[in-house]
């Protein structure tokens, strides 16, 4: 038996899988670099902001997005390599995460891998996704986009992965790390600031609890 009130951290590590981040790595490797010949995987500054971002070596304080400010100087202080390599490691990371985050609203248990590749490619044919593993600027989009996938990762933990499998509660440790990756999202780039704290807080508010769910499903066998 298996009580509503348990909490929900054994079912991230059921959300993603190795075998579909194998699959993620392979896609954007067709579609960013087989699909686009010439693309080098160490890029080379070419915008003026290319240029200002790399020669970041001393920290800054910027209000309105530290976190991405503390990385653009580290990553800046590790050379060019390790800087562009950090970005298409995080738009892999990215769309690695939205895969588990999907599979689990759609209440789908697995993808065969056969099937993840051209998934994954589509998802990663957007147009400007080759630019977002040149274009040194856009670290602060690819971290906030990142911590706010790993929060809805967090949060949709707790929902069942089978229809005939009620949703569980946060806990308490959980919701703490929603919302701390919800912070660094926001302090990455000010731009989204505005649109995570309303849906985060609804999402947690919303989250259903044995209380709220029918009498036949607060405890169900597995």
């Amino acid at each position: 038996m298996i009580s509503s009130s348990r909490v929900a951290e054994p079912e991230v590590s059921s959300m993603l899988r190795w075998q579909d981040f194998v699959a993620i790595v392979a896609a954007y490797l067709f579609v960013v670099f087989a699909l686009c010949p010439g693309t080098r995987f160490i890029g080379f500054p070419v915008h003026h902001d290319d240029f200002n971002n790399l020669a970041h070596i001393s920290f800054r304080w910027y209000p309105s997005r530290p976190v991405s400010s503390f990385a653009l100087v580290m990553l800046s202080r590790l050379g060019i390599p390790v800087y562009y390599t950090a970005l298409h490691v995080l738009i892999v990371i990215y769309a690695f995460l939205s895969i588990g985050v999907l599979r689990r609203l759609l209440q789908v248990r697995s993808v065969p891998v056969l099937l993840l590749l051209p998934v994954g490619a589509a998802m990663l044919s957007y147009e400007p996704t080759v630019e977002f593993s040149k274009y040194t600027g856009l670290l602060t989009n690819l971290l906030s986009g990142v911590f706010a996938m790993i929060a809805m990762t967090l949060m949709v933990s707790g929902s069942g992965e089978l229809a005939d499998r009620p949703s569980r509660p946060l806990s308490v440790k959980l919701m703490v790390a929603v919302w701390v990756f919800s912070a660094l999202s926001f302090w990455s780039k000010e731009d989204f600031r505005h649109l995570h704290y309303p849906a985060k807080f609804l999402g947690l508010c919303q989250t259903p609890t044995s209380d709220t769910l029918p009498s036949g499903t607060r405890n169900t066998a597995v």
